[in-house]
């Protein structure tokens, strides 16, 4: 699946748009080989201390680690 998406969705994103987060894109990685994949792994990153952080706040998770 993430091949897919790299290969379809985000570096024809990069390369052939032009909507803003396109552009936005291609700032940020450049419009060459494997620059989906790089936006894959930044996309996961991020939603990776995103929920990171959600995790350290929740009450509810913090006393389940308490027991």
């Amino acid at each position: 699946m993430g091949g897919y998406l790299a290969d379809n969705i985000f570096e024809p994103l990069i390369v052939y748009g032009n909507s803003d987060f396109g552009k936005f894109l291609f700032n940020l990685f450049g419009a060459t080989y494997g620059a989906g994949m790089a936006t894959m792994f930044f996309i996961t990153g991020i939603l990776g201390f995103l929920f990171s952080i959600y995790m350290l706040t929740n009450k509810d998770i913090i006393k389940l680690g308490n027991i």
